[in-house]
């Protein structure tokens, strides 16, 4: 892999976008570097937003379930509060969303 060839295009398409200047290409790939960090950061923005909405729905399902248990004799009022107080904190990450 050292000592590959890269090939016509690649150099071709390096001249293209660099011409005979150092600055316009370290303008270019600066110019590429802030739009890639743009779109990584959005993107990631919107996976922890779909993340807590699918924390946050789910959490009464939970509740529910604790309510029928504790109804049914399964758990007794203590195991129901602690269970119900460890629901409610969520996944640490997602405290802070």
């Amino acid at each position: 892999m050292i000592e590959a060839d890269a090939g016509e295009i690649i150099a071709t398409f390096g001249q293209f976008v660099i011409g005979d200047s150092l600055a316009v290409g370290f303008v270019v790939f600066s110019i590429v570097t802030v739009v890639q960090f743009i779109v990584i950061t959005k993107g990631s923005e919107r996976v922890a937003e779909v993340a807590a909405r699918f924390s946050l729905d789910g959490m009464p399902g939970k509740q529910m379930s604790i309510d029928a248990d504790l109804k049914a004799g399964i758990i007794d009022a203590d195991a129901a509060r602690r269970t119900a107080k460890r629901t409610g904190k969520g996944k640490p990450a997602l405290r802070f969303l």
